[in-house]
């Protein structure tokens, strides 16, 4: 099921959710900066997880990857770097 949702897998997900949360969110930033930060704090993470050895390995192995990780709970520790904002409605 997981190859139906993200062929690549999911570190690949993992690192595309985080990916796409910066370009919405930083677009107001001060500064192009904060996003590389945030990005910089997040690679090293994912680059260490068990679904990047795994890549690694099934490409030299040539066999499919076993990927075990998730966005649900997998995310980098800098994740979420944001507050959501409270509502307020419009008078």
């Amino acid at each position: 099921m997981s190859e139906q949702l993200h062929p690549q897998g999911f570190e690949t997900l993992i690192y595309g959710v985080e990916d796409r949360q910066m370009m919405w969110r930083m677009l107001g930033a001060v500064h192009p900066m904060t996003a590389h930060q945030i990005d910089s704090a997040a690679v090293p993470q994912l680059g260490a997880s068990a679904d990047a050895r795994e890549g690694v390995e099934s490409f030299f192995e040539k066999r499919p990857a076993n990927f075990t990780l998730g966005p649900s709970g997998n995310m980098p520790a800098v994740y979420p770097w944001f507050t959501e904002p409270d509502f307020e409605p419009l008078d």
